[in-house]
């Protein structure tokens, strides 16, 4: 294997791994949104409702 054949594999695992990682972040972003206004319907619905603390 060359190094300029390295280098392209190594660009594109960055590449991939970027994709992943942007990806499961608007997952949990919208996830936690999700969560969120779930957990603000309950509070308004129900007096003695306990707000979870998200991480």
């Amino acid at each position: 294997m060359t190094k300029f054949e390295t280098i392209i594999i190594i660009i594109i695992i960055i590449v991939v791994i970027i994709v992943v990682v942007v990806v499961v972040v608007i997952y949990e972003i919208q996830f936690r949104l999700s969560l969120f206004n779930v957990q603000v319907l309950i509070i308004s619905t129900s007096p003695f409702a306990v707000p979870v603390s998200t991480k």
